[in-house]
């Protein structure tokens, strides 16, 4: 029996559709020979905490929904470029003019910088993205002449230079 379920276990995505189609499946367990139907065989779905299933018809879609630290890290790259876009405008810098960044804040801040800064220097037309103590973190004080932000619950700051 444990041959036999072992088997079942093992079936691969085409076995397990064209049993669910109504065909039947004839396979070889421990040198017996097992025909399995639609009737003979029940069927599982598990999904995982973070997969979302949608079944409609022979279409199946599934999206993961976990939020890993690299798409945090991104997600918090996206609020950076969306706050020196912002700045840019607000300041009168043309579209085509280069800049120079220079960014403080929260260490998770600066890991998104180091893991995601060129796309951000690339998507804002900076020359260069840096990380640079800005903040005093005794008190909080920013730097005069300084952007402020938040991403999620991080806080950063920055300043744009026009080359």
């Amino acid at each position: 029996m444990k041959a036999a379920a072992s088997r079942i276990e093992a079936l691969g995505p085409a076995e397990i559709v064209s049993l669910l189609e109504g065909n039947s499946l004839h396979l070889e367990v421990e040198g017996i020979a097992v025909t399995l139907d639609q009737e003979s065989v029940v069927v599982v779905r598990k999904e995982r905490a973070t997969l979302k299933v949608i079944n409609e018809g022979s279409l199946t879609l599934a999206l993961d929904g976990e939020v890993t630290r690299e798409l945090k890290l991104e997600g918090h790259m996206r609020d950076m470029v969306r706050a020196v876009q912002n700045a840019r405008k607000e300041s009168g810098l043309a579209v085509s003019d280069r800049i120079r960044l220079t960014f403080g804040g929260t260490e998770v801040i600066r890991e998104s910088l180091d893991a995601f800064g060129s796309v951000l220097a690339q998507e804002t037309l900076a020359a260069k993205a840096e990380w640079k103590n800005l903040v005093q973190p005794a008190d909080g004080v920013v730097e005069p002449g300084l952007q402020e932000a938040e991403s999620g619950d991080e806080f950063f700051c920055f300043r744009i230079e026009k080359l």
